[in-house]
């Protein structure tokens, strides 16, 4: 991969994340000066004393360097999930400048518990009777999706026949057909079947007590109460975290992973691969393990 290469991978995975044009053009500029200056280097030279004379060569001012250093570890960050760094100089630098929240610390700087185990999540669904809340903490560790994304689900959007689950407006604009399980299909057909299926036939998947769509606050209050009921400390975010955990772990491909996240293509092969669904669904239901 050629540096203008990832220039371009990197970007388009910060346009799904980043709404304020401002904020990404500011990036790009960053980053683009440090494409620049890494041209002719290998990237695992990139070390703490080349970032400090490129940062000095910027003529950057010591009350913008610490927003300047935050962009740069992110893609450094970026680079080292790609496999093409081994360390991130940014973040020695950025130590300097003060104590931070990193990512992956919390704010004693020891290391943050990203994901669940596969014993973690058991526990949770065992703590948690009630269906609906049991069917969410299940899609949420089937699928990845985020907690907005479930509030968005109808049933009619669940296709049982098919095995398939369709999630529209997805962070970023883009609508996905997701596979499911037989795990996951059997928790979900519950909670309808609790509700009466014919009194929820175009509702929304997951409601309140009140009958009216659950919101993404009331999707991380569920979450909270599992995690306090089984004893885990959790957010709803770990869930995208472990899925995709599990499906690496159980060499998943990368760019399955990827669609079934719902992010953008990290180079420039994977916006040119198109995967058939049906593979899509093979790998999914060989890399998903039980969770019951």
């Amino acid at each position: 991969m050629n540096n203008q290469d990832i220039l371009i991978g990197y970007m388009k995975s910060q346009k799904e994340n980043e709404r304020r044009p401002n904020t990404l053009k500011n990036k790009t500029s960053i980053i683009k000066r440090l494409i620049d200056y890494i041209a002719d280097k290998s990237l695992s030279q990139v070390d703490v004393m080349m970032l400090e004379d490129f940062l000095r060569q910027q003529h950057i001012q010591k009350s913008s360097r610490k927003v300047y250093l935050i962009n740069l570890r992110k893609f450094f960050q970026y680079l080292i999930s790609r496999e093409l760094m081994t360390k991130n100089p940014a973040e020695v630098l950025l130590g300097e400048l003060g104590k931070v929240k990193k990512n992956g610390k919390d704010e004693n700087g020891k290391d943050k518990k990203m994901a669940l185990t596969l014993d973690e999540v058991k526990k949770l669904l065992r703590a948690t009777l009630n269906p609906r809340d049991r069917a969410i903490l299940m899609l949420l560790a089937k699928t990845g999706i985020r907690q907005a994304e479930v509030t968005h689900i109808r049933v009619p959007d669940v296709d049982f026949k098919n095995m398939t689950i369709y999630v529209s407006d997805r962070k970023g604009g883009k609508d996905s057909l997701l596979p499911m399980d037989v795990e996951l299909a059997q928790s979900l057909q519950m909670a309808i079947n609790i509700r009466g299926a014919a009194s929820c036939k175009d509702d929304f998947l997951f409601t309140s007590y009140l009958h009216a769509g659950l919101t993404p606050l009331m999707i991380w209050h569920i979450v909270k109460k599992a995690g306090e009921r089984a004893g885990i400390k959790i957010h709803t975010h770990m869930f995208r975290h472990t899925f995709t955990t599990f499906l690496s772990e159980n060499r998943c491909l990368p760019a399955v992973i990827e669609k079934l996240r719902g992010d953008e293509p990290t180079n420039m092969t994977g916006y040119y691969t198109h995967l058939d669904f049906e593979v899509i669904r093979k790998e999914y239901l060989a890399s998903m393990p039980n969770l019951l």
